[in-house]
């Protein structure tokens, strides 16, 4: 194949407007043992997708899967509390007493005309350094937050794959 047709081909790939036959020539061009040095960092991407393709699970990777799961889940007291009729009319008895307990309370500690109007301009940043150090502040806390739930998305992963090379 050609630069040019392989260029044409690639534009429209990454446009998301290639067909699958020309996306099957891509592919079959970077699987060559020799192709054009301007081409050569999109190489990985097309034998990635060829080797992921031919990847399959291990035989009773479901069945495994699935005895792990039923194996951590534990019928806890509430389920057990909760199966008997009686059990869920007693349920239902503290609900409502508890919403109105905190009805009665809520209302009774507000007196009319009592209530302060809050001063939301001392909150307003007065420069626009202050405003940047608000606004990066609240972007470290977000990447942190961020970082930490991918942290633990990483960790479920692990256990997934260490289920499928458990035999």
């Amino acid at each position: 194949m050609d630069y040019d047709n392989i260029q044409t081909l690639l534009d429209k790939y990454f446009e998301g407007n290639s067909s699958l036959a020309e996306e099957k020539q891509l592919k079959a061009y970077f699987q060559q043992k020799e192709i054009d040095p301007a081409f050569e960092t999109y190489r990985t991407l097309f034998v990635w997708q060829v080797e992921e393709q031919e990847l399959s699970l291990p035989s009773q990777f479901e069945n495994k899967l699935l005895a792990e799961i039923e194996a951590q889940q534990k019928v806890g007291f509430v389920r057990r509390f909760l199966r008997h009729p009686m059990s869920k009319a007693a349920a239902v008895l503290v609900l409502l007493t508890g919403m109105w307990w905190a009805y009665q309370t809520d209302t009774a500690t507000v007196e009319p005309g009592v209530t302060a109007e809050i001063d939301w301009e001392q909150y307003q940043p007065k420069t626009k350094e202050e405003a940047l150090s608000v606004t990066r502040n609240a972007m470290v806390m977000l990447s942190k937050e961020l970082n930490r739930g991918t942290a633990r998305v990483a960790k479920e992963v692990v256990k997934v794959r260490q289920l499928g090379r458990v035999d």
